[in-house]
């Protein structure tokens, strides 16, 4: 493809300047050399010598920026393999498109290149100040939307076992209520009685302060509005839900293993579970229900636990056993 036009252009090239008229190019991409006229002589530029410079930025460091947690991914849009908190350093590798390679126990994997720091380059959509110092040598054209700081985050590590607690109910940490909500719930019969789950989710709701009767909170689904903004979302995506802000600590939410078979609650065929989300710890939604010890889970392990029982009956089969969202309830709806 060719193409001819005349105007002003500004081509930047590392360390170079050029003042364009009647500029004629050819197709860079063809990896032949792109010939430009100006009213100077002819410059020849290779598009090798592009790409090395780019390479040469690799391999660096990394910190990551970002108000909560950055997906780490398989792929650019690929599976979500880990997620890493505020600060987090990486050993970035390589970039492809809008899309930084890194070393993740020795293998790749990928980060955004919106919520990443490098020496370099700030993270364009970074919500925190910028972790490196500014210089006039940076290789980045965002550099208007960063934020300098002098100080650099402290280096963290993903997925710690330390709780993030604190007292506001929005989080982003799990608030104390709710854990106090959920030891003193582990108190009650709802949490020693099988299949129980409906009352113990309401349980901890009530016991961490929710304004609702003691006779209703075991029964949420009657004593709260439900929202079905996430209905029909596989269980999976409640991560990310958390992630992005649509879970707020203290919502109960339920779950049909066979979405499109109903009723929800026939006895005979209980195939759904009420959990609760409680928070980010350390970067990473965690979840509260009756299921291994009443201990904090991620919703990976709440998946894994609704993949076996009664679910795996035949009358399922036809659904094809996937875990949808059927409504999310907020308890504490008055209080943020």
């Amino acid at each position: 493809m060719n193409c001819k036009f005349t105007c002003l252009i500004l081509v930047l090239i590392p360390g170079i300047f050029l003042c364009l008229s009647d500029a004629s190019a050819q197709n860079p991409f063809d990896g032949r050399p792109v010939s430009i006229k100006v009213i100077s002589p002819e410059i020849k530029i290779d598009p090798s010598e592009i790409k090395q410079y780019v390479q040469n930025l690799y391999p660096c460091e990394g910190t990551i920026n970002c108000r909560y947690a950055q997906n780490v991914r398989s792929g650019p849009w690929g599976e979500i393999i880990t997620t890493f908190k505020p600060g987090t350093k990486v050993t970035i590798i390589g970039k492809e498109d809008k899309w930084y390679i890194i070393n993740l126990n020795g293998k790749k994997a990928y980060l955004h290149v919106s919520l990443v720091d490098t020496p370099h380059t700030p993270a364009y959509d970074g919500s925190r100040p910028y972790a490196y110092k500014q210089n006039s040598n940076q290789a980045n054209t965002n550099t208007s939307t960063s934020k300098p700081s002098a100080s650099k985050p402290t280096t963290t590590t993903p997925s710690s076992t330390t709780n993030t607690s604190n007292s506001d109910i929005n989080g982003p940490g799990i608030p104390d209520c709710l854990l106090k909500g959920i030891a003193e719930a582990k108190k009650t019969k709802w949490f020693t009685t099988k299949d129980k789950c409906l009352q113990y989710a309401g349980t901890i709701a009530y016991k961490a302060g929710a304004k609702v009767s003691s006779g209703n909170s075991i029964y949420p689904h009657n004593a709260y509005k439900p929202d079905k903004t996430l209905r029909g979302s596989r269980i999976m995506d409640l991560k990310q839900a958390a992630i992005d802000g649509i879970l707020k600590p203290g919502m109960l939410i339920h779950v049909k293993a066979a979405y499109d078979k109903d009723p929800a609650y026939n006895p005979s065929t209980n195939a759904h579970h009420w959990f609760m989300y409680v928070g980010m710890q350390d970067g990473v939604p965690m979840f509260a229900d009756t299921q291994n010890k009443g201990n904090l889970q991620t919703i990976e392990n709440v998946n894994r636990i609704m993949s076996g029982g009664r679910i795996l009956q035949d009358q399922y089969k036809n659904y094809g056993n996937i875990r949808r969202v059927s409504a999310v309830y907020d308890p504490f709806a008055d209080q943020r």
